[in-house]
């Protein structure tokens, strides 16, 4: 061996042992590169995400109010016309914002294709509960099953950006609490609300009537233990988003007990129905209100989670690039 380095010259050495060397550090390199450029892609793609989930959310928000509203002004509460008319129009545009972000974000031709079908259901009914051609009933089923399509709508979107796989424990569970367990719990005080301004309005409510919004409120008990079940883990994991977001947390938890409550002590328990629709339709949209501006913060604070992750992964590659070239060139001077 040394014969054979005996016919090089030192630069020549110096080559074969830097080729060698390079040899060895090269592939353990690059499998850190394309783990490490793994992870920020991502954090990249789920940051993506959260713009198209926070404007379905929004169309969500107004479609359950223009339900509650439709509700009551069905049931026979004349009050509810403007209100229901201006909700409409919002409507109308948050679905066209939403439309023009989706088309813009998703390359999901079933994403596409369900929103397109959830838009045509919506300008049906809308048209249907302005002219007063349907029940209260039916159009509580018909806002329900609309928002039930959209709430899926949020979990393909969730899936598609990957914010339904997130690897960290922390971010993961703010997933599930921000996409799953709160808008769920919007939703069933959505329905408490808008079954309860018709029965208020109509000053009456039958046996199978208090079943269905019992069963209801049951259903809102349940998303809300799941979601302050969610958020307790979060704050456990992540003591910084504790001290964000628990006051808001606080405040969300108290808003849908006492929605709760009224539920029961204005409509399920009375033999007689008094308390006024229209008190309890505002109230219950201050109550709703409040989760989705804890939903707001949440997803706020899930982004910047998203965005601090990918720059700590960015930062530390480029400081294990950095070591490594500082390496060789140490090396290369000592060889030197």
């Amino acid at each position: 061996m040394n014969s054979l380095l005996g016919r090089f010259t030192i630069w020549q050495k110096l080559a074969i042992f830097g080729l060698l060397g390079f040899a060895v550090a090269l592939p353990p390199t690059v499998m850190y590169l394309l783990s490490s450029n793994a992870g920020i892609r991502t954090a990249r793609t789920e940051s993506a995400g959260i713009e198209p989930s926070k404007a379905l959310l929004r169309v969500i928000q107004y479609t359950q109010q223009h339900r509650g509203m439709s509700a009551g002004l069905l049931g026979g509460n004349t009050s509810m016309s403007g209100p229901r008319e201006q909700a409409q129009v919002q409507v109308d545009r948050l679905i066209d914002e939403t439309g023009a972000i989706l088309n813009a974000a998703v390359r999901d031709g079933k994403i596409a294709a369900s929103w397109t079908q959830a838009t045509r259901n919506w300008k049906s009914l809308a048209q249907e509960v302005a002219q007063k051609s349907i029940s209260g009933g039916q159009s509580f089923s018909r806002h329900t099953a609309l928002i039930a399509e959209y709430l899926a709508l949020v979990d393909q979107t969730a899936d598609e950006f990957g914010l339904s796989r997130d690897p960290d424990a922390d971010s993961y569970f703010l997933n599930s609490a921000v996409l799953v367990h709160l808008p769920n719990l919007t939703e069933s005080l959505g329905q408490a609300r808008a079954l309860g301004a018709r029965f208020l309005a109509q000053k009456e409510i039958k046996q199978e009537d208090r079943v269905v919004l019992s069963t209801v409120i049951g259903l809102s008990r349940f998303h809300l233990h799941n979601m302050k079940l969610a958020l307790g883990k979060v704050a456990d994991l992540n003591p910084a988003l504790k001290a964000v977001l628990a006051e808001p947390m606080k405040q969300s938890a108290e808003a849908a007990e006492q929605a709760i409550r009224l539920t029961d002590e204005q409509v399920l328990r009375p033999d007689k129905l008094s308390f006024d629709a229209g008190e309890y339709f505002k109230t219950y949209t201050g109550v709703i209100d409040t989760q989705f501006g804890l939903n707001t913060r949440a997803m706020a604070e899930l982004n910047d989670l998203m965005r601090g992750r990918e720059t700590r992964m960015q930062n530390f590659q480029y400081s294990v690039l950095g070591f490594i070239a500082l390496i060789a060139l140490i090396a290369g001077a000592m060889g030197y």
